[in-house]
């Protein structure tokens, strides 16, 4: 069972505002609280510290080739922290050890997982991400479309990546970091452009995730009835078409049989409109949907 904490990062890679130049090498921090020092030594001054998981860039041209192949150990890096956020004062340059950072790349694919849930959203993104004991992953996006990808781990970071790539033909990179809390931070950009995390709540295999479903179908039956309540006695709210799309928001763990066939209850958001505007909602049998692909 997971009682971990999720940090997700939900970046794509090749568009880390902080690359700006050709010789840029995108990298991604894999050690929790990585010091970042003013000269290639422990006992020189810290002068900001790293979460894992969060991006920086090295340049090789940054340094003086004698220099970085005298402390071939530590990597000179562009932070992406401001020294003042609030003013947009200069971005904080630095010494990091190598072990400290990674490239994508560098991530070993991962084979033997947790299978937990998370679902939320951020502003304006979503996220909705089923992931499996062999490391692979479905995650749906705000359209409900599903996508599959792989787990991989670098030092405490884990990077799930999508097997195919997005409309703009880059594969995205999504990070998180497991520790013993039971939450899941959420990070994104705070209104001065620094790296933050939200907490939020994980939907561990300790919880039934057919009761954390947030996913859409495809009906099977014609004129479907919808109803108030999860009983063949409640109401009718509407009817459905056979190919309508919807939306499943929790089940029922109540099953009965029809036709020899066991069901269940679902509870859908059926995107059809009221006449105050609101989508209705309500109770369908799970055997006339089929999961959209």
């Amino acid at each position: 069972m997971i009682n971990k904490v999720i940090t997700l990062l939900v970046s794509l890679v090749i568009f880390n505002p902080i690359f700006g130049h050709s010789k840029d090498i995108g990298m991604i921090v894999v050690e929790e609280n990585l010091n970042v020092y003013e000269y290639p030594s422990i006992s020189s001054n810290i002068i900001t510290t790293l979460k894992a998981g969060f991006f920086v860039v090295y340049n090789p041209e940054l340094i003086n080739k004698n220099l970085a192949d005298k402390y071939g150990e530590w990597v000179y890096i562009n932070t992406g922290v401001y020294k003042n956020p609030a003013k947009g004062e200069d971005i904080i340059f630095g010494w990091a050890r190598k072990s400290g950072v990674a490239k994508p790349d560098d991530f070993e694919r991962v084979t033997n997982f947790e299978s937990f849930k998370v679902i939320g959203s951020m502003g304006d993104s979503y996220y909705n991400y089923s992931f499996y004991k062999d490391g692979t992953y479905i995650r749906y996006n705000e359209k409900g479309k599903k996508i599959r990808g792989r787990v991989f781990k670098k030092g405490v970071v884990f990077l799930a990546r999508d097997s195919t790539p997005t409309d703009s033909k880059y594969y995205l990179y999504n990070l998180f970091v497991l520790d013993n809390e039971g939450y899941y931070n959420f990070s994104c950009e705070d209104e001065n452009g620094q790296l933050v995390r939200i907490k939020s709540k994980i939907y561990s295999s300790s919880y039934s995730l057919e009761n954390l479903t947030n996913d859409y179908h495809i009906l099977t039956g014609d004129n479907v009835n919808v109803r108030a309540e999860a009983s063949t006695n409640s109401a009718v709210l509407l009817k459905l078409k056979k190919g309508a799309r919807v939306k499943i928001l929790k089940r029922s763990d109540v099953t009965f049989t029809i036709s020899d066939r066991t069901a269940k209850w679902v509870y859908i958001d059926t995107g059809v409109k009221d006449k105050k505007g609101n989508t209705i909602k309500g109770w369908v049998v799970d055997i006339y949907l089929d999961e959209e692909e």
